[in-house]
């Protein structure tokens, strides 16, 4: 037999070979036979089979076959082993690279290209078209699988990694960093407690130096401690009906809220006094229900009103007119008109919003703030002019809600900043100083505190910082029964700055500049106080259901 016909000898014992299944390979034992020419030993590596090599030692390096044959009868059984047996894995580099089903490399190209099934596990395409044929499902984990499942995967060489290792470092990695979360959180609060602790540090300082102050010039100078005398008390309604008040020194008048005893005029409406005789003109009839809150414009002779009715009104005093009216979606507790803009004003609802007006078009709202998850009425409300060069150069405003309260900066238009200030309630008033730029805040007694409070702070900005900075300089300590929502107010006397408001039963001052603190006696429960000047003499007026008490300041003693 010469070479070629060796050659397709070997050729055709390849086909065979590769169709006959595994299994048969290693079950079947070929024995020579005399009639025909014994079958070779073939070796097949990476499906390119070898059929020739070369002696090393001839000189011509002719080929020579793999296979051998021999005719002898003699000659042991030659037997062929299947792929899988005859290729050994010497490492496990060589796992992700082999076909499951054969256990041969996979192809980047060709019929044995590698692809996988939708479960994800990777055989060569030839293997799996042939498995899914006849079995319709995965190999390797026996999901259901198609032809039309099958996807190639276009990489030279897949070669699964073990990460078992790196898992568990990035498990505890992940595990390092929300505890590194957490320390900064913590770190945090403490520095927010530390900051917060040292203002209080800071402001029992300066209350020890005020108080310090105070006890060395008390026994120098007794003239810080006004004293009240009650010169005058008139009864204003003999129903009990006296709610709030009101003065306007420029038209020298002042008004007191209360409900007619006239039944042909029933309703609410105010009684005007005279701020020279101090006597009680006339009542105006304004509103159906209950009036809330009443404010005077400092530029003109209009009062505005808000009730329980629902309605906003705008009156002339001096002529006794209705000048507008709005009707609201609910019921009004507090008002007050803008220091920068006296056509604008402000209203505060049971419903917790805030809603700006403008005098010269009553037809809808200009703005409306509210703040989510409050929805206490609104108790009071102050504006903060406007100053070029200040804190608010646009000016705005402050909402003193039941539960909580917000200052809201103007930037320009309708836009406003708004910020909470930190201050617990539940609250009763609020009133503001612009001369010396203070706020005074009441707040009924609750379940940490047993008094009543009545804080004076200042705000500020600080460099590069958008939000305003509150600062407590005091705080006045009243009774632990406070029933009704009484007001209390900045007074100015004999060149001090007083805070006064109805402590059991007593009407007592307290000196802003030193913290000192006067009383006098009174027997009603105060609902509102608010100072006046008649001429060279100072009053503070004290406002009860049915009267209203006149206390002229003394010379001291």
């Amino acid at each position: 037999m010469d070479y070629d016909d060796l050659q397709v000898d070997l050729v055709m014992e390849v086909e065979i070979i590769n169709d006959t299944s595994e299994e048969e390979l290693l079950e079947q034992d070929v024995s020579p036979s005399s009639s025909s020419s014994p079958s070779p030993i073939l070796q097949i590596e990476n499906n390119e089979p070898n059929f020739l090599q070369f002696d090393e030692n001839s000189e011509n390096r002719t080929p020579s076959p793999i296979c051998s044959a021999s005719s002898s009868n003699q000659d042991p059984p030659i037997k062929v082993e299947s792929p899988a047996k005859r290729r050994k894995v010497s490492s496990d580099d060589e796992d992700g690279a082999l076909c499951p089903i054969c256990l041969d490399n996979w192809m980047s190209t060709g019929e044995h290209r590698v692809c996988a099934l939708r479960c994800g596990h990777l055989f060569g395409y030839k293997c799996i078209t042939r498995w899914i044929f006849s079995n319709k499902s995965c190999p390797s984990c026996k999901m259901k699988a198609s032809s039309s499942d099958i996807r190639y995967i276009y990489a030279n060489k897949l070669i699964a990694m073990d990460a078992t290792e790196l898992e568990l470092v990035k498990k505890k990695l992940n595990s390092v960093i929300e505890e590194k979360n957490r320390i900064k959180v913590d770190l945090t609060k403490a520095i927010c407690k530390e900051h917060t602790l040292l203002q209080e540090i800071e402001n029992y300082k300066k209350k020890i130096k005020n108080l310090s102050i105070t006890s060395s010039s008390s026994h120098t100078n007794s003239s810080t401690k006004p004293v009240l005398k009650l010169s005058n008390s008139s009864l204003v309604c003999q129903q009990g009906t006296c709610r709030v008040m009101d003065i306007n020194s420029q038209i020298g008048k002042f008004a007191i809220s209360l409900k007619s005893n006239n039944n042909l005029f029933p309703g609410f409406g105010i009684k005007k006094c005279s701020t020279d005789n101090l006597a009680i003109v006339e009542y105006t009839p304004l509103h159906s229900k209950v009036i809330r809150d009443l404010k005077f414009n400092h530029s003109s002779s209009y009062l505005l009103s808000v009730s329980l009715d629902k309605s906003i009104k705008i009156s002339d005093l001096n002529s006794n007119s209705t000048i507008s009216t709005y009707t609201f979606d609910s019921m009004l507790w507090s008002c007050c008109w803008d220091e920068s803009n006296q056509n604008l004003f402000y209203v505060g609802s049971q419903q917790g919003a805030t809603t700006k007006f403008d005098l010269r078009n009553m037809s809808e709202p200009v703005k409306s703030t509210k703040v989510t998850g409050d929805w206490s009425p609104v108790v009071s409300l102050v504006s903060i002019p406007s100053c070029r060069g200040g804190l608010m150069p646009l000016g705005g405003f402050i909402t003193c809600k039941l539960n909580s309260m917000w200052c809201y900066e103007n930037m320009g238009g309708s836009v406003y900043r708004k910020q909470q200030i930190p201050i617990e309630g539940p609250f009763i008033s609020m009133s503001y100083n612009k001369d010396i730029n203070q706020v005074l805040i009441s707040a009924r007694p609750n379940s940490r505190v047993p008094n009543s409070r009545h804080f004076v702070c200042n705000f500020e900005r600080l460099p590069n910082e958008e939000n305003f900075k509150f600062n407590t300089l005091y705080t006045f300590y009243g009774g632990q029964l406070q029933k009704q929502l009484s007001r209390s107010r900045f007074l100015q006397h004999a060149g001090y700055t007083y805070v006064t408001a109805q402590v059991n039963n007593t009407i007592s001052l307290w000196n802003v500049n030193n913290g000192s603190n006067s009383s006098v006696l009174t027997n009603n429960s105060i609902l509102d106080l608010m100072p006046l000047k008649n001429c060279n003499d100072s009053y503070l007026l004290a406002l009860s259901e049915k009267k209203l008490d006149f206390y002229k300041f003394q010379n001291c003693t």
